[in-house]
């Protein structure tokens, strides 16, 4: 029962750490276009009458490098994002239809539970069943892939052995 836990617990985790991957896309997302909005909009002529300091002098030059270092940082994480969210959809492949819907709505869009309610069409009650079902189903398929990999483990250790 304690490693049924454990691992109920590493998969809420993993789940809810794309929840914030995902979150953390979105604004990235955000200040892209707000940097981009800014690189292209026409500004007007600096009237403090301050000079400037040395370095890189051209602003649309300075932005122009922000704006390139942030899409390599972007990409970067859009890939990790990527990645994060097939290892999701791998996990919850075997649910049935509205426990991946359920799934998908709570940890990939990131919506709160009565968001997730509204969109099901289920009870807050009936919606955390369905989850804490799901999650027991998830729990069991890492048991059983776990053990899987025990026994090749353990088919390997024989086979070298035998050798």
């Amino acid at each position: 029962m304690v490693e049924h836990e454990q691992i109920r617990i590493e998969i809420k985790r993993k789940l809810n750490s794309y929840r914030d991957l995902c979150a953390e896309h979105r604004q990235l997302s955000e200040e892209l276009a707000r940097l981009e909005a800014l690189m292209y909009s026409p500004s007007g002529p600096n009237l403090d009458g301050q000079p400037r300091g040395s370095g890189v002098s051209n602003p649309v030059e300075r932005m122009s490098l922000k704006h390139i270092e942030l899409e390599r940082r972007y990409r970067a994480q859009l890939e990790k994002l990527a990645a994060g969210q097939v290892q999701i959809e791998d996990m919850i492949e075997g649910l049935e239809p509205t426990e991946r819907r359920l799934a998908r709505f709570r940890y990939i869009d990131g919506l709160g539970w009565e968001d997730v309610c509204d969109k099901i069409n289920y009870s807050w009650r009936q919606t955390h069943r369905i989850h804490s079902a799901l999650l027991d189903k998830l729990v069991a398929a890492e048991i059983e892939r776990r053990n899987a990999k025990k026994a090749d483990d353990r088919h390997l250790e024989d086979e070298e052995v035998g050798a």
